[in-house]
């Protein structure tokens, strides 16, 4: 429920309605499927069998990463350290999401509160390739030669 809101309903329409002009925040929302997609094969790599999303991953999610990899990343696209930059948003985005909700059921955070992070995260999961796109005037979108 805590990545359905804001992230799924919210994020992702306004990503792809910015795509056109912002390719890294139109790619970003990949970002958060390349994370998931190592957290649900990972337990069936460690010998520990399928476990929850592992198939979701293993018929959406590797083939979903790999087109995206192999359409918009390389040479004539864009660089591989702009699929860096998606990926740690990615990650940075599980942090702020699973971080303030353990405190929350821990009873360490108010329902406000946790409510307040979910919303900042959103609007830093579209921040940060913002910035990745305008830091040091655009290098990470120019296509790669």
């Amino acid at each position: 429920m805590s990545v359905n809101i804001p992230l799924i309903w919210v994020v992702a329409p306004i990503a792809a309605f910015l795509s056109r002009r912002h390719p890294l925040i139109g790619l970003a929302f990949y970002g958060v499927i390349f994370v998931n997609l190592f957290f649900h094969i990972m337990p069936l790599l460690a010998g520990a069998g399928f476990g929850p999303g592992t198939l979701t991953a293993l018929v959406l999610f590797v083939p979903i990463s790999a087109w995206i990899i192999h359409a918009c990343f390389g040479t004539g696209r864009l660089s591989y350290k702009a699929l860096a930059l998606i990926f740690v948003n990615g990650v940075i985005f599980h942090i702020i999401l699973t971080g303030p909700l353990m405190l929350f059921i821990n009873g360490n955070l108010g329902s406000a509160a946790l409510v307040g992070t979910q919303l900042a995260n959103a609007v830093l999961f579209l921040l940060l390739p913002w910035v990745g796109e305008n830091w040091r005037r655009g290098v990470l979108v120019r296509p790669v030669t």
